[in-house]
């Protein structure tokens, strides 16, 4: 576990003639910051002149460089988090893993990033809801004051995100977005399945580094159990249900569940990218992910450490919720089975172009193009 992987302190210089240099505030960074915004300023009005994406251009540019001269002012250094960074770098190789296969499938990759904006602020927001909603009788005690009741709401290190809550609201932002832009939903999502995997292999690696979403405590003889420091929400959990006490060292072995998912994750993107070229249907892919998630998810949730389900059975809120995405997968699966089969010609340099039988809507989007329906490589 690493929650803070580093540290970078505001109040550092450089040396620069003899003199030493701020690096924040008004310094280095600042200037080169400038530089830079000068240069992509001159650089807009000689190719486009000064249309409306250079005022909101210059916007940001002016927001960035009041961010960079009033930090030290306002913190003494910028941490660095283990799971922000996951999350970060998860989304960033899952879009752009993505924006490649639609521009091999003819679809610009902008397309893909507008997509992939939409479904993350919209997933965290539903991920984060779900937690609150999983754990509220820890944060809405009565006595407790308003204000610490809103912070353990937004204080992601302290907990995290439930991946279904993200999906149930994503999938909504998806479609609502698919609709505004015209494109079908089925298509797409055959596109972006692969990349949701590639997401939550980053994303429980940041669970594992932030102490989350870990097992049970039935791991003493397991070699590859974890302990968690004090601080980790592992290391609380245990303190709260009086296993350990605040004086200990760590938690008590766990298995590391995070790692487990984040297995079962890079296995289904894998699955999932490669099945693409020989899907049959548009769904089909996105078809695979469905039923295999499900199943996967509700063999991991006996070896994690959560709280019993809604429905007064032995199962967790993820098992019961896995039963129900299983059974509509099932339900999926006779839809996508309705779907025009998808014609396959292999040309002379070996690439496999696709062609649709008929224009598809896929739940409720239409191609905006006819050429969306044919795939290059």
């Amino acid at each position: 576990m690493r929650q803070v992987l580093f540290r970078i302190p505001l109040d550092q210089t450089i040396v620069l003639a003899g003199k030493d240099v701020p690096i924040f505030g008004l310094g280095l960074l600042l200037g080169l910051w400038v530089a830079l915004s000068v240069w992509w300023t001159i650089r807009h009005l000689r190719r486009f002149g000064a249309d409306q994406d250079l005022q909101g251009q210059v916007i940001f540019e002016v927001i960035v460089a009041a961010i960079i001269w009033k930090l030290p002012t306002l913190m003494n250094e910028i941490r660095i988090f283990g799971y922000g960074a996951a999350m970060v770098t998860g989304f960033l190789i899952a879009a752009w893993l993505a924006a490649v296969r639609a521009k091999r499938e003819g679809i610009e990759p902008s397309v893909i990033w507008d997509l992939a904006m939409t479904v993350l602020f919209s997933g965290v927001i539903g991920a984060r809801m779900f937690w609150v909603l999983q754990n509220a009788g820890a944060i809405f005690q009565p006595g407790r004051k308003v204000q610490e009741m809103l912070f353990d709401v937004v204080n992601l290190p302290n907990g995290g995100l439930v991946l279904y809550g993200g999906v149930i609201l994503g999938i909504v932002a998806y479609i609502i977005q698919c609709r505004r832009m015209k494109l079908s939903t089925l298509r797409m999502a055959d596109i972006l399945i692969a990349s949701i995997f590639v997401g939550e292999t980053f994303g429980r690696i940041g669970c594992f580094l932030n102490g989350c979403c870990y097992g049970d405590a039935s791991a003493w003889s397991w070699p590859w159990a974890v302990q968690f420091p004090p601080g980790s929400p592992a290391f609380a959990a245990q303190v709260n249900a009086g296993i350990i006490t605040t004086a200990a060292a760590c938690s008590q072995p766990l298995l590391p569940t995070q790692l487990y998912s984040s297995a079962n994750a890079v296995f289904l993107a894998m699955l999932t990218w490669f099945y693409y070229p020989y899907r049959t249907r548009h769904g089909e892919v996105l078809l695979v992910g469905w039923l295999l998630y499900p199943i996967a998810r509700f063999c991991l949730e006996i070896v994690r450490d959560e709280p019993p389900g809604i429905f007064g059975t032995w199962m967790t809120i993820a098992q019961e919720i896995s039963i129900g995405l299983f059974a509509s997968g099932l339900v999926f699966a006779w839809y996508v089975s309705r779907q025009p089969r998808l014609e396959r010609t292999i040309t002379s340099d070996g690439a496999s172009l696709v062609k649709s039988d008929a224009p598809g809507v896929g739940l409720g989007g239409a191609i905006a193009k006819p050429e969306l329906f044919s795939s290059t490589k």
